[in-house]
């Protein structure tokens, strides 16, 4: 692989990583770009399941890399202070200022699920999901004081399969951040790839989702229950609803190929495929779900025991 000619290099390369696409990318850039790295990352040890704070910290450890755990204004005075030639950003929580931002010589560079211009904002691969989007990726992109409105640098386009769930999608794409993002940096250092401005076409904004959205709503068809679920899968909060007081997540959730009648909630039967339940308003939907659990007791699908009453509501 060809590596950048460090004359035409300014300073040092920063990378702001966390999770598993943070840590795919650092290993990339790291790899094509050389020792000149600095690594930054947050202590994101609580999030039980998607934190890489260890794989990280042992990475750099590894390969003598200059390590620093910072949060927001801590970045943004380690940026400035620094005035490093490229900053690359990955699951970061804080917004970085403008200050910091310029900072940088050849720019500042986030990665963002999701095709920009759509889906500017947060949780853009969730609602890429819950739209039903055929095609969802990845951009990196400049960061500046917009939202998620920087000129792009590349872009990963991933046709979703009818099958796959979020981290079906989640996957797909760190692998091709992996495999690719390395040579890209690398040949944007060299001057070899031109950033382009976001079209005006396309443009939508979608805002970060808190826990409560994932609380099913029965009177949605069939059709946006199902992405509902396909999306809202681990890391994320699952699709649930509430029983007697006891959140019920849901695990495991197909449309109906039948029609369905009632009251949008009801229980309209068990099969060997799992319980029926209608939804959708005025029409004749209805999902069947083979499994649910307690958020207090993940060990036990309820359907087991048959937990649910034929025509109570959900």
């Amino acid at each position: 692989m060809v590596k950048y000619v460090d004359e035409k290099f300014l300073g040092m390369i920063v990378l702001v990583v966390s999770k598993p696409q943070g840590l795919a990318a650092l290993q990339s850039i790291h790899k094509a770009v050389g020792e000149r790295v600095a690594v930054v990352t947050c202590d994101d040890k609580q999030d039980i399941g998607r934190s890489c704070f260890a794989d990280i910290l042992n990475y750099c450890r590894q390969n003598d890399l200059d390590f620093h755990v910072l949060t927001g204004a801590s970045l943004n005075q380690f940026l400035i202070d620094n005035k490093p030639g490229f900053c690359f950003v990955s699951g970061w929580y804080w917004m970085i200022d403008e200050r910091a931002l310029d900072a940088c010589h050849m720019g500042c560079f986030g990665v963002h699920n999701s095709l920009l211009p759509a889906y500017r904002g947060g949780a853009p691969l969730v609602w890429s999901m819950i739209n039903g989007e055929a095609q969802v990726g990845a951009t990196i992109f400049r960061m500046t004081k917009g939202m998620d409105d920087g000129e792009i640098l590349h872009q990963w386009k991933i046709d979703v399969e009818p099958h796959w769930v979020i981290t079906d999608v989640l996957d797909s794409i760190e692998s091709s951040v992996a495999e690719e993002i390395g040579l890209i940096v690398v040949r944007y250092l060299n001057g070899g790839i031109s950033l382009r401005a976001q079209s005006d076409i396309g443009v939508s904004y979608a805002p970060q989702r808190r826990e409560g959205d994932s609380e099913v709503n029965w009177g949605m068809s069939a059709e946006d229950i199902f992405n509902h679920s396909r999306a809202l899968q681990p890391p994320y909060p699952r699709l649930y609803f509430v029983k007697k007081d006891q959140k019920c997540q849901i695990y495991n959730l197909q449309k109906a190929p039948f029609r369905c009648f009632g009251k949008s909630g009801k229980v309209l039967a068990y099969i060997e495929a799992g319980l029926v339940v209608k939804c959708g308003v005025n029409n004749t939907d209805g999902v069947i779900i083979s499994d649910i659990r307690f958020e207090e007791s993940p060990d036990v699908n309820l359907l087991d025991s048959r937990y649910f009453t034929i025509g109570a509501v959900l």
